[in-house]
């Protein structure tokens, strides 16, 4: 029997280096998903952040208030238990710094994907800030080393798949690991 998903891609306007209006955006979004019955809302890579911070990616303070943003949209994904909620972000996974998209649904952190292909050309410097998923040595990470509050341990990597219900099942690449 196959399944149907509706699917809705968001990209709200980005102030770079603003996770905490970056997060409320994407909460407004996540609310209009779930009015128009979205099962999935996926939003850019990096979009809590924004992806032009550059050298303030290595600023505690940034990485600190993007796991704040991320509790933030955990709550609201509680809020909204039918979505899942797709959303690019920086996270520091046993002392290295990832480029990752969080999988957020019914107020739970499912995942961390993270991006495996940095480019380094042009305008592109990901190899300055960000470690390959290929250099991550663990697959699990718990909410608090993660600096989120609360316990659990949420899965980390490349090639994690999440089931969305019945036999639909959703994997996320980040840009050029397509």
């Amino acid at each position: 029997m196959l399944e149907f998903i509706r699917v809705a891609s968001a990209v709200p306007p980005v102030t770079v280096g603003d996770t905490a209006k970056n997060a409320a955006d994407i909460c407004s979004y996540i609310c209009r998903a779930d009015d128009a019955g979205c099962d999935v809302v996926v939003f850019p890579e990096l979009a809590l952040t924004g992806y032009t911070c550059a050298d303030l990616f290595f600023q505690h303070t940034l990485l600190n208030e993007s796991m704040t943003g991320l509790q933030t949209i955990m709550a609201c994904s509680a809020q909204h238990p039918a979505v899942t909620a797709v959303v690019g972000t920086p996270a520091v996974i046993e002392g290295q710094m990832y480029n990752c998209a969080a999988v957020i649904s019914n107020g739970v952190l499912r995942g961390l994907v993270t991006k495996t292909h940095l480019p380094n050309y042009g305008e592109f410097s990901e190899r300055r800030w960000f470690s390959s998923s290929e250099d991550l040595q663990t697959s699990t990470v718990t909410l608090s080393d993660l600096g989120i509050i609360g316990e659990g341990n949420v899965p980390v990597g490349r090639d994690l798949l999440f089931k969305l219900g019945g036999s639909c099942v959703l994997g996320v690449e980040i840009c050029e690991d397509l």
